[in-house]
């Protein structure tokens, strides 16, 4: 009989996104997939304020953050002619907004 198995696994994974970023990738995946209203003008604006401050106005504090994190995945496929089984574990998932 044959068998065919595949094992993934993944120790951890981090991803770390600006406001900018994020609204960036928003507007990305909304013209792509055509879900809700795409007002691309409120979209152009709202990355243009964000990365560019007013002239003269510093600010103290690092953009604000998005963090997720995703620990200990682990994923098993076995397949037969009969049979086709998968099975999967993760440690922890994490998300943490940074002001």
């Amino acid at each position: 009989i044959a068998v065919t198995e595949g094992i993934f696994e993944l120790p951890n994974l981090t991803i770390q996104a600006t406001r900018a970023q994020t609204l960036l990738l928003q507007a990305i995946y909304q013209s792509w997939s055509h879900i809700g209203n795409v007002n691309s003008l409120s979209v152009n604006e709202a990355l243009m304020n964000e990365v560019f401050q007013t002239i003269g106005v510093k600010s103290k504090n690092p953009l604000p953050t998005l963090e997720g994190s995703i620990q200990n995945v682990e994923l098993k496929y076995c397949s037969t002619s009969l049979v086709k089984c998968a099975s999967g574990t993760m440690g922890s998932i994490k998300i943490c907004a940074k002001a």
